[in-house]
């Protein structure tokens, strides 16, 4: 089994060829592995402020390509099932010349799996990045919206629910809703940590929400659900200072631009839970077994 990897650089300086290695891509049968160190970007940025964006907008584009296959993530780490070939890796190593550049992709006599990945990523790009991942606890984010809404909900709707793809017309990819019930009308919530992820992820998640609201509403209404539905994004403030985050966020934060979500914070998840013993909702997945 021939797998084959390509390093993602941050170029410096194109004419003395200084850079940093701030990512690993691998091919593997048909699995394709992507990763990024947040280490390695914010020092890049730090070594050229003026680049911040042309990189930004370079990772987005990268993450924009392959959003749609995501399969798997977990935090930077992302498992896609695509057509991406050593082939696609030659052609990123040969024609992209600016800041974001491909090395040249190497064989490896292995098949690639998450936890070898890892370890590639590991001795390749970044030690830290992995050791603090596996040692470091639960986000506080994901503590409280496991506290606030699983727990509290876990028996009465679908909490830290996937839905699968073409469990409705023409879905064509899973989505993780974080609490999804109906009773005369949807009530489903998706939590997005700005804190914490990246920002292509981020409108991955948006445009997914987004599209399978129109998806939902004629399934709902097939069955004779046709209330007011209520779509909540759950996310707290974002703390750091890039442009495209902020952008996201403060056009979560305007009824005019996003029409379909309610934005609520984690110390206010209660509005849901609420909501939902108030209408006395039953799970979503029962609607899939009639």
């Amino acid at each position: 089994m021939k797998s084959y990897y390509s390093i993602l650089k941050f170029v410096n300086n194109s004419l003395s060829g200084e850079y940093i290695a701030i990512g690993l891509i691998v091919v593997s049968n048909n699995n394709v592995y992507y990763r990024l160190s947040n280490k390695k970007v914010l020092i890049s940025n730090k070594l050229n402020p003026d680049s911040k964006k042309l990189l930004e907008f370079s990772i987005d584009n990268l993450h924009s390509y392959i959003k749609n296959d995501i399969e798997d993530h977990s935090q930077n780490s992302f498992k896609f099932e695509k057509n991406i070939s050593v082939d696609f890796l030659n052609r990123l190593s040969v024609y992209n010349s600016g800041i974001l550049q491909f090395s040249k992709p190497s064989m490896l006599k292995m098949k690639i799996n998450k936890v070898s990945f890892e370890s590639l990523f590991k001795d390749f790009i970044d030690e830290d990045d992995i050791v603090r991942q596996k040692e470091g606890k639960v986000s506080k984010f994901k503590e409280k919206i496991s506290k606030d809404l699983y727990l509290p909900l876990q028996d009465i709707i679908d909490v830290d629910y996937k839905l699968k793809k073409k469990s409705l017309p023409s879905l064509y990819f899973d989505f993780h809703f974080d609490s999804i019930g109906y009773n005369g009308a949807l009530y489903a919530s998706k939590a997005i940590d700005f804190n914490n992820q990246q920002v292509g992820a981020i409108r991955n998640d948006l445009s997914n929400y987004e599209s399978l609201i129109q998806r939902l509403k004629p399934f709902v209404e097939s069955k004779g659900i046709n209330g007011e539905h209520r779509f909540y994004i759950i996310s707290d403030p974002y703390e750091g200072d890039t442009p495209s985050y902020m952008e996201i966020y403060d056009m979560l934060n305007d009824k005019d631009n996003m029409p379909y979500f309610k934005l609520v914070n984690t110390n206010n998840v209660s509005e849901i839970v609420n909501i939902i013993n108030e209408r006395k909702a039953s799970k979503f997945s029962e609607l899939l077994e009639v």
